[in-house]
């Protein structure tokens, strides 16, 4: 049999195609938000990147337009499209390459965070930048940009030698800072909408041993503490702040400063541990949702203060098992209310005023606060929608609300005003989350969006690559 019969050869592809992959045909489509349900045609699991280059292609014959899903954490309906294609690229986890000595990784895009670790322990390395948690996909976390812990290192674009990506022609191409930069610039932070990456080259750093340091600290005292000890310590590993959300006198007046210096331990290479009790936690953090108020903050508050994680028993404690702390105990089963976050980027001398504004509006919306977390997020613009153009102290809310229609634009005016108060201060707001900022606002925190909006036309005139998120803004945008 001739198999390169063009004829042959169509149905060999098309049953290739059939077998990679697992359709789920007319399916309600969400995130983790919960606000944006979405009546997708099609959800789409390819295996290898030739089956990602038939789909694209096809798509573009058939004028259908393509999301693409990670861990599907954005809440702003970024990995969904009213009636196109999603492309779910978790069955593209692999480990491409691992070169110890020169310390970087080649994975595919749907990898998490979680896997890389469990690949890296053994030989000593660990992740340079991630989110606070590792349930996250690499693909979905480049396509945001994400920002870490550790002081030392800005946005995840710094620690990315190169990506692969399929074009919305279907082809291949590779990006990074010196080969089509800037398509790199922005694919990475351009949230799915100029390619698929489907390869990721990323640096990574040493699997240290920390010893833990904290303080109780006013808002001034953290933010002198922060530029005298912690911000130029090369041996800070991780740092965050963690305020205290309190109903009452301490509200916002007092922040938790947590440090986990490198000692001169080798690197362990025992497994990591994994998440345990997920079920009653769970339940456990249900209680303090529904029963959010002075008495339960307190007692959460006391916890976070004097109660020590599992893996923090021991003196020390590797950088791997710090960047993986217990997230599956945080989900949110009630269908009557939601989870959401949001995200501030205030430059720092700033930092106290916009505490006090974080307070008032707080108190004005009785929001219900369930964390509120300090990061620092030093100066970059590699990304063409750069949220750090200035060294910054990242404020991330994590509040619960009800899906109600009043409880929710109780919640969006919260949202505006903080993003008011934090555009006064010349900084900027993380774009991930729902869909609660004006077009106004949006523009003034990221002037370079109408450009944003030109470099899709050229790279991508048929809007191949599309989400709710960009429809929302865009349309509006382009009609003013």
């Amino acid at each position: 049999m001739n198999i390169f019969n063009p004829l042959k050869r169509s149905s060999i592809l098309f049953i290739l195609y059939v077998f990679t992959t697992s359709p789920i045909q007319s399916k309600e489509a969400t995130d983790s938000g919960k606000l944006y349900p979405t009546q997708i045609h099609k959800v789409i699991y390819p295996k290898n990147i030739e089956t990602v280059q038939k789909i694209v292609k096809e798509a573009q014959s058939n004028k259908q337009q393509i999301s693409i899903a990670g861990a599907r954490h954005s809440q702003g309906g970024h990995s969904n499209i009213e009636g196109g294609l999603q492309i779910d690229l978790k069955h593209m986890n692999k480990l491409l390459q691992l070169d110890a000595k020169h310390k970087t990784v080649t994975v595919q895009a749907g990898m998490t965070w979680e896997q890389l670790q469990d690949q890296l322990q053994p030989h000593g390395l660990s992740i340079k930048i991630m989110q606070a948690s590792n349930i996250f996909s690499i693909g979905g976390s480049i396509s945001t940009n994400v920002h870490g812990r550790d002081p030392r290192f800005g946005p995840l674009i710094e620690s990315i030698k190169s990506c692969k990506i399929i074009t919305p022609s279907g082809d291949i191409k590779i990006v990074s800072p010196k080969q089509n930069s800037e398509l790199f610039s922005l694919v990475v932070g351009g949230y799915g909408l100029f390619g698929i990456i489907v390869e990721a080259t990323l640096s990574v750093t040493t699997n240290a041993m920390c010893s833990k340091e904290q303080k109780t600290l006013t808002p001034h005292q953290y933010l002198s503490f922060f530029q005298e000890e912690v911000l130029h310590n090369p041996h800070v590993q991780l740092h965050y702040g963690r305020v205290n959300t309190t109903p009452g006198r301490k509200f916002c007046n007092e922040i938790l400063a947590i440090s986990y210096i490198a000692t001169k331990t080798p690197p362990t290479i025992i497994p990591l541990k994994k998440e345990k009790h997920i079920g009653f936690n769970q339940w456990l953090f249900g209680v303090y949702r529904k029963q959010w108020g002075k008495i339960t903050n307190y007692i959460k508050w006391m916890l976070e203060k004097y109660l020590h994680a599992p893996w923090e028993n021991s003196k020390e404690t590797s950088r791997n098992q710090l960047m993986r702390p217990y997230i599956h105990c945080l989900e949110n089963k009630d269908p009557k209310s939601t989870d959401l976050l949001q995200e501030y980027f205030v430059p720092l001398q700033h930092f106290e005023k916009f505490m006090q504004d974080l307070k008032a509006a707080s108190e004005f919306y009785q929001i219900k606060l369930l964390n509120t977390t300090l990061r620092y997020v030093p100066a970059n613009d590699q990304s063409f929608l750069s949220y750090s153009t200035q060294d910054s102290m990242a404020f991330v809310l994590y509040f619960v609300t009800d899906v109600s229609t009043e409880q929710l634009e109780t919640v969006k005016q919260f949202t505006q005003m903080l993003t008011n108060s934090c555009l006064k201060y010349k900084g900027t707001f993380y774009l991930p989350y729902q869909q609660f900022a004006t077009e106004k606002q949006l523009l003034e925190a990221y002037p370079q969006l109408p450009m944003f909006i030109q470099k899709k036309q050229n790279f991508d005139p048929n809007k191949i690559f599309m989400n709710n998120w960009y429809q929302h803004y865009i349309t509006k945008l382009l009609t003013q």
